[in-house]
């Protein structure tokens, strides 16, 4: 198993993040960093969280507890086009910041 990223090169951390849905708890504490320029997967069983977890983070569902963090930008409370609009800034400026003068 590979060390977690250092928080100051993930370009997405995660951190406590847990999701219940009535008595069924579908994440409890998930800590999760992704680096830049590296592939990351999320695997698991059947119900293991997959599913929620990737809705999470594409601010489709709110979580219960934790936080996550874009390039050290807190998530928390954005709406999904919102995320998506941080994403997606992020990533144009990271590609065409070259070209562009950025």
């Amino acid at each position: 198993m590979q060390d977690a990223v250092p928080t100051e090169r993930a370009l997405l951390t995660l951190s406590g993040i847990s999701k219940r849905y009535g008595g069924v708890r579908a994440l409890e504490g998930v800590d999760f960093a992704c680096e830049r320029g590296r592939i990351h997967a999320v695997l698991g069983e059947n119900g293991a969280g997959k599913s929620t977890l990737i809705k999470i983070i594409a601010g489709v569902v709110q979580p219960d507890a934790g936080s996550m963090r874009l390039v050290a930008r807190a998530l928390e409370h954005l709406q999904q086009d919102e995320i998506a609009d941080l994403v997606i800034r992020h990533d144009i400026g990271e590609t065409l910041g070259p070209f562009v003068g950025n």
